[in-house]
């Protein structure tokens, strides 16, 4: 057999992106970013910090979808047995997912907390 040959047989194809985790990265880096870009915003303008409160709800939207993206991200990878590739990308995805739902979930139980006290003080 000569190393001709071997230039006969194709390699296996470039693998396809799978967009999704991508998506759930972007989305998760968005999500982690909510909650102190509302602070942020109270700080440096004239807007109270309980006004920017409303951050922690699209923080957690973002974040959920993150996780949904990085799930779906993950099935694909394992339903076409890791040709599509991006599963460090679907768990960095699903880490910063969770990230941004946790900080939301935080800031609203803050929130919650700061309304109930000066609901009893008055």
């Amino acid at each position: 057999m000569s190393s001709s040959s071997a230039v006969d047989i194709p390699a296996r194809s470039e693998p396809e992106r799978n967009g999704r985790s991508v998506a759930a990265v972007i989305f998760g880096l968005l999500s982690v970013a909510c909650v102190p870009a509302g602070v942020v915003l109270a700080h440096y303008t004239g807007v109270d910090l309980i006004q920017a409160g409303w951050a922690v709800i699209p923080g957690f939207v973002l974040g959920w979808i993150a996780l949904r993206l990085a799930r779906s991200a993950r099935r694909r990878t394992e339903r076409t047995i890791g040709r599509v590739g991006g599963l460090r990308a679907a768990g960095i995805g699903r880490v910063l997912g969770g990230l941004g739902v946790y900080l939301a979930l935080t800031g609203a139980l803050a929130l919650a907390v700061y309304a109930l006290l000066d609901h009893l003080s008055a």
